[in-house]
């Protein structure tokens, strides 16, 4: 008969900080401090999402300090406040872009490049018109001061491609038409990576349907690099640097990982780089 042993089991032992079995901690690829962007990142994130034991975006907020992370299948007005402020800010002429892939659709580099021109061809008086009306606008809105001070909204949807693909069709209204929100993807050049570095999206945790596919945290860390210019390097290098120590840590414990990393390795990069599970994880 059972001593009830097994009820009295010993937990594992988990780090204060990043709140994973201190024997896969994750905190070496985490900075001491968030770091600042001049952009803020919002993630709508499927509620699925948040169940799985491995997730690239599990330390996001710990990474980037202008970060929110949204949970929900849709966000009709009212639900968040936080998206329904994002939506009053891209109405006022906050710069918003959507990473969401698709035909005909502008990379993010060539976004950056519609806004430097409309920045030159805008006269001085409507630069500081647009400067005070976002001063007013922050002294309504202090709980989303992130939002109000950022100079631009990256948002990203996170979940499996079905569901983003729900997400998007649910969203798509109050994201493009409301908040006047651009739709991007990435290029297919990586940026920040010269040739001789191994490309980061080779450490996978399990192989994806298509080989344009890449986690959210990458995507995330790609369009950051563009959007923040010369500041944006060591934003991508810190995320680059996390999806590498998780998936040094999950493969002491599961050595199928380093045979889907060589398998994806053989893969063949094809144009345009998508994002499906729009998180590794979970």
């Amino acid at each position: 008969m059972a001593d009830g042993s097994s009820s009295t089991r010993r937990k594992r032992e988990r780090c204060a900080s990043c709140a994973r079995p201190t024997c896969v901690c994750l905190c070496e690829g985490i900075p001491d401090a968030p770091l600042s962007t001049k952009g803020a990142v919002v993630v709508l994130q499927h509620p699925l999402e948040r169940r799985r034991k491995l997730r690239t975006l599990q330390c996001v907020e710990q990474i980037l300090k202008n970060v929110y992370v949204l949970r929900g299948r849709n966000f009709p007005t009212g639900k968040s406040r936080t998206f329904d402020r994002m939506v009053q800010l891209g109405k006022h002429g906050k710069p918003i872009v959507l990473l969401y892939p698709g035909a005909n659709i502008d990379t993010v580099e060539e976004v950056v490049q519609q806004w430097c021109l409309q920045a030159s061809q805008r006269p001085s008086h409507a630069r500081r018109d647009e400067r005070r009306r976002a001063q007013e606008r922050s002294v309504l809105y202090d709980e989303d001061r992130g939002l109000e001070q950022a100079n631009y909204v990256l948002v990203a949807i996170d979940g499996t491609w079905q569901h983003a693909r729900e997400m998007f069709a649910a969203m798509k209204s109050r994201l493009l038409d409301e908040a006047n929100a651009t739709r991007a993807q990435l290029s297919i050049q990586s940026p920040g990576l010269e040739q001789q570095e191994e490309p980061v999206s080779r450490h996978i945790l399990w192989l994806e349907p298509y080989k344009e596919c890449i986690t959210t945290l990458e995507a995330i860390a790609k369009a950051l690099h563009v959007l923040e210019g010369e500041d944006g390097k060591s934003t991508f290098f810190w995320m680059m640097n996390f999806l590498q120590v998780l998936h040094r840590q999950q493969a002491k414990y599961d050595p199928g990982i380093e045979a889907r990393s060589e398998i994806s390795c053989k893969r063949e990069v094809a144009s345009g780089h998508r994002y499906r599970r729009q998180s590794l994880a979970s």
